[in-house]
Order: C-alpha cells, then structure tokens, then sequence
C-alpha cells in the first residue's frame, strides 16, 4: 500500500561506528486515502509526524487542497523522455545534504 505525505522537514544522521550517513524525510501523512477513477485523494492530514529514509521515496507528487478533498497530481506522460538537463533537476551535495542547481 503507498503511503502519501507532506514533506515537513530532512535530516542526517551519521553513525558514529560506521561513519554511514543516512537521511530521513520527517512528513505527515494523508489519512483516509480513496482511489477514485484513478485519481487518489484524501480528507485530512495525519495530526502525527512520521519519519523514513529518503531512499524510500519511490516519487514526488504534487499536492492539490479543494473543496474539502486533498488530490494527488499525476505527472505529464511527457516527462519520461525529458533528460535531468531539461527538468532542471538539481545535483544532489553529498557533504551538505541538499539539492543544487
């Protein structure tokens, strides 16, 4: 089952035996999750916050508030045969643990 959030906040953590940095997205997720004709929404925000590793985010969706109900947006087809480049996706910094341009 997937589970949708709004993202609140990223951390690292490092192990102090390993040196390993993990990072972790802390989020609050969507409650009462409705698949209907294939648009998902939803009715409220979880009042908990959850945290999971950032390398479980399968996706990044966005997020539309209306009339009572939260929707998912779908991604345009057309995204698929664009490079990084064109998306202007931005380089992860290893050492600072944010996204750049």
């Amino acid at each position: 089952m997937d589970v949708y959030g709004w993202a609140q906040a990223f951390f690292r953590i490092e192990d102090p035996k390993t040196s390993e940095k993990v990072f972790y997205v802390v989020f609050r997720k969507l409650e009462e999750v409705e698949s209907i004709a294939s648009t998902i929404r939803c009715q409220s925000w979880s009042a908990a916050f959850y945290a999971i590793k950032v390398s479980s985010v399968l996706d990044i969706v966005g997020i539309w508030e209306y009339s009572k109900h939260i929707y998912m947006l779908r991604k345009h087809p057309g995204l698929v045969i664009l490079s990084n480049e064109e998306k202007e996706q931005g380089h992860f910094d290893e050492d600072e643990g944010i996204y750049g341009l």
